[in-house]
């Protein structure tokens, strides 16, 4: 996405705009990133290795298709990875910049601070889209929360009668030397899901928290299966200076996940667990 010439990606960008369909809460994860989860990031929220083709389930009957997970370019993705890299200096701008008159004005400023063209492009798509006033209303009303920022913005379905229950998650292999373990999870909803995330926290022997959470865009009823592989070895490029390193000693590893409308832990309307989970893995 990164590649993309400017005028090319913004009319694609315009073409999803037009298109795009309109249609108890733990404590607020903070997001860990670095090399723990597989693969590395190319761009925020995408750190899932979910399955692109369709897979037959069978459960002592006829077989049961698992219909695709739509994780591919979309306009909602977009607006939430232009949240993640923006938002605060969004808000940030407004509120010690001043009065800014005009949307080229304020997406420009936000651009140069993060240091991104792309960025420049989505800011005055969405801002040009609901005019200067609501998208400054929003930033302030949007409270740091990149899921209901979007769904604001209408560039996220809403679905408040989506549900999810986990049907299985586990950890492969369940012990082993450090390296490479996968985590499968399986998921079924009735009813469809909002527009999402999907977290995943390892609790570590040395308690250093290792954990992140993954947009999942609103899909239709169905089952659900993902993979994502944990990358269970030290990291030669983190600096303790700057922060503790995991070093994945030997013990038991505790997994726990939940899927969420809107954005786990967010107290915003829209905002739900749907189920959550727990598995363990052991480092010999």
């Amino acid at each position: 996405m990164i590649g993309f010439a400017k005028i090319t990606f913004g009319c694609l960008l315009i073409v999803q705009l037009i298109s795009a369909e309109k249609h108890h809460v733990p404590n607020p994860f903070s997001r860990v990133s670095g090399k723990s989860f597989l693969p590395d990031k190319s761009m925020n929220r995408e750190l899932l290795d979910i399955k692109s083709d369709v897979y037959p389930l069978t459960f002592g009957g006829p077989k049961n298709m698992i219909p695709k997970m739509r994780y591919g370019l979309s306009f909602c993705k977009t607006c939430i990875n232009f949240a993640d890299q923006a938002l605060d200096t969004l808000l940030n701008a407004i509120l010690n910049v001043g009065v800014i008159g005009e949307c080229s004005q304020l997406c420009n400023y936000v651009a140069q601070k993060v240091g991104s063209e792309i960025v420049d492009v989505v800011c005055n798509l969405l801002c040009d889209f609901v005019g200067i006033k609501e998208f400054i209303t929003i930033i302030e009303k949007a409270d740091l929360d990149p899921i209901w920022y979007c769904e604001l913005l209408k560039a996220c379905p809403i679905n408040d009668y989506g549900d999810a229950r986990i049907t299985e998650f586990e950890v492969v292999p369940s012990k082993g030397p450090q390296g490479t373990f996968t985590i499968n999870l399986t998921y079924e909803s009735n009813n469809g899901t909002g527009t999402g995330e999907l977290y995943i926290g390892v609790k570590t022997v040395d308690r250093i928290p290792v954990e992140d959470s993954f947009l999942l865009e609103a899909s239709k009823p169905g089952i659900y299966q993902t993979q994502i592989r944990l990358n269970a070895v030290p990291d030669q490029e983190c600096d303790p200076s700057q922060g503790p390193c995991e070093q994945w000693q030997p013990g038991v590893y505790f997994v726990e996940t939940a899927i969420c409308n809107g954005e786990c832990g967010s107290l915003h309307p829209h905002s739900e667990i749907y189920d959550q989970a727990q598995a363990n893995f052991t480092i010999v």
